[in-house]
């Protein structure tokens, strides 16, 4: 009686009761966990920290309403307050996958 699955723990579909090798899911990349969702929302480069190059990523979308990259509060604009959410993490580091 195999059980086919994922055997591989660093996947996201990975089967701890699995005895039979099947395909495994990983995320996009570092940027994303599982379900899709960044990883630090704030690291808009994806390089593991909060700095100055994404601050420059917020200031240059200023102004923005629509689909934009610096949007870190998610209400569909780039304002004072997307700058100050990154101003509150700068510096700090990111969790890895």
């Amino acid at each position: 009686d195999e059980i086919p699955g994922c055997l591989d723990p660093d996947a996201c579909n990975y089967n701890s009761l699995a005895t039979d090798p099947d395909d495994c899911i990983y995320p996009i990349d570092d940027c994303y966990d599982c379900q899709g969702f960044p990883v630090c929302p704030l690291d808009l480069n994806c390089n593991g920290a909060i700095e100055v190059s994404d601050l420059l990523i917020i200031l240059s979308d200023f102004g923005c309403t629509s689909g934009c990259i610096g949007d870190v509060n998610d209400d569909e604009f780039v304002t004072v307050s997307d700058i100050l959410n990154i101003l509150s993490s700068f510096g700090e580091p990111c969790p890895v996958l």
